[in-house]
């Protein structure tokens, strides 16, 4: 089933891609690949890729290479790096009995308005009551939100950007805490 998914996912997904670099490459624009890892099923790290045009994301069909591989499953905790995965206690490395997800059950929650939690704690609940009932509600709440637009927007969703002749990374608060702490 997970091989079904990921390649009918990626049946659509690459054409998109490969026509927005081919019509970027006639434009003259720059064409990027962002490189970044992160830990995954068992503290194994990943490599992750995105090609990225102008500072701008495309689909993300590396991630579906690595649900497709066991890499990552569709419901499951936040990826994290390395460094802030050594971070954590022995009771939170716990999400790493899990693949991270797609989609994380925080996110799902935050974009409802009820992460009352932080994301270690709902990672931590997840993996505790991880079961293929569980993750099929949030994949259908995680549906039903995207059908009636209850996501919020991002400010910017690229992991770089230019402002004024000067490159920024565009991290979370909790990341730009966890580079200065290491």
């Amino acid at each position: 089933m997970r091989v079904l998914i990921g390649l009918l996912v990626l049946t659509f997904m690459l054409p998109k891609v490969g026509i927005k670099c081919v019509i970027a490459v006639c434009r003259q624009k720059k064409i990027h690949i962002f490189s970044s890892e992160y830990v995954g099923l068992g503290m194994k790290e990943i490599q992750h890729r995105a090609v990225m045009i102008d500072d701008c994301p495309l689909s993300d069909f590396y991630s579906w290479f690595h649900y497709i591989k066991g890499h990552l499953d569709f419901i499951g905790p936040e990826k994290l790096s390395m460094k802030r995965a050594l971070l954590l206690t022995a009771a939170q490395r716990r999400r790493f009995d899990v693949a991270p997800g797609i989609i994380s059950p925080y996110k799902i929650k935050h974009a409802s308005g009820i992460a009352h939690k932080t994301e270690l704690d709902v990672a931590s609940d997840f993996v505790a009551g991880a079961s293929r009932s569980r993750r099929f509600q949030l994949a259908l709440i995680w549906a039903v939100q995207s059908i009636v637009s209850f996501r919020r927007q991002k400010a910017a969703t690229s992991p770089t950007f230019n402002l004024f002749g000067v490159t920024l990374n565009n991290v979370t608060a909790e990341d730009f805490a966890f580079r200065v702490i290491l």
